[in-house]
C-alpha cells in the first residue's frame, strides 16, 4: 500500500535472523518469535500470552513495557525489532471511487478527510492508509483505505521504545493473518491441527512456487476467533521481518 502516511510501513530492510509479532488477545497480547532456518523457511521458536496483572492495567501499556524489557533481556538483545497489530475495533476503513483520470496524489486529501469522519476525528488527528484495486480501463478508480488514531500509534511507540525494543511496523490484524495463512506450510488446516511450536513459514509467497490457494477474509476471521488465532497474527506480523 502506498499512503501519505504510511503507518505500517517496514523502516528498515536489512537481512535478519529474528523476526517478532506482537497481537492483541482481548486485554492481553500475544508475542511470537520466528527464527529463520534457511533462505526460504522460518520456524515458530517461541510464543508467549503476556498477560495484566490486573484487568484494570488491560488499558495501561505500562506492564506490557515492563514484560518486553524483561523478555528482551532474556533473549540477549534478539528482541530489539518489533511488529504489532491493531485490533479491527481500532480502525476505520472503507472505499471511494475516483475518477481512473486522477493521480494518486490527488486521491490523498480526501482518503484522509473520510478517514477522520468515520473516526470522529481532526483530519491531522488521523493515520491512515489507501491501496487501489488494479486498473481495468474503466472511467472510475476504486480505492480502498484503513484508518486510525494517531494516539494509537503513539501508545505503541512509547510502551516498545521504553522496553528497549524497536517499533518498526504496525498495521491490521487482517493483513498480518492474510501473509501468515499465505505462508504457513500446510495453510490454515495446519494452524488448527499442529502445536503453534510446529509452525513452519515459507519466506517467499511467489505464486509460481507455492502454489497455494488464498484462504477468504470469511474463513481467516474464523481462525482468527480460534484460541490459536493471535498467535496467527503474531506470526504475520513477524514475518514482516523478511517481507
Amino acid at each position: 500500500m502506498k499512503g501519505l502516511v504510511r503507518w505500517w510501513q517496514r523502516i528498515s530492510a536489512r537481512p535478519m535472523r529474528w523476526g517478532w509479532g506482537l497481537a492483541p488477545q482481548g486485554q492481553a497480547w500475544s508475542l511470537v518469535g520466528l527464527q529463520r532456518q534457511s533462505e526460504l523457511l522460518a520456524k515458530v521458536q517461541t510464543t508467549q500470552a503476556l498477560q495484566p496483572p490486573t484487568r484494570d492495567h488491560g488499558e495501561d501499556l505500562r506492564w506490557l513495557s515492563h514484560a518486553l524489557r524483561q523478555i528482551g533481556a532474556a533473549q540477549n538483545g534478539a528482541g530489539q525489532r518489533l511488529s504489532m497489530a491493531l485490533p479491527l475495533t481500532g480502525l476505520a476503513s472503507g472505499q471511494i471511487e475516483f475518477p481512473a483520470q486522477l493521480s494518486e496524489d490527488e486521491w490523498q486529501a480526501e482518503v484522509q478527510l473520510e478517514a477522520s469522519q468515520a473516526l470522529g476525528l481532526e483530519p491531522d488527528e488521523v493515520n491512515f492508509d489507501f491501496q487501489p484495486e488494479p486498473a481495468s480501463g474503466a472511467l472510475v478508480r476504486r480505492v480502498q483505505w484503513v484508518g486510525c488514531a494517531k494516539t494509537h500509534i503513539a501508545e505503541f511507540k512509547t510502551c516498545t521504545r521504553a522496553a528497549g525494543w524497536r517499533l518498526v511496523t504496525v498495521e491490521p490484524e487482517l493483513h498480518a493473518a492474510r501473509r501468515a495463512a499465505a505462508a504457513l506450510q500446510g495453510g490454515l488446516h495446519s494452524m488448527l491441527t499442529q502445536p503453534t511450536q510446529d509452525w513452519q513459514f515459507r519466506l517467499s509467497t511467489d505464486p509460481a512456487t507455492t502454489r497455494t490457494v488464498a484462504p477468504t477474509d470469511a474463513a481467516l476471521l474464523q481462525a482468527m476467533a480460534s484460541p490459536v488465532g493471535p498467535c496467527l497474527v503474531a506470526a504475520g506480523l513477524a514475518l514482516k521481518a523478511w517481507s
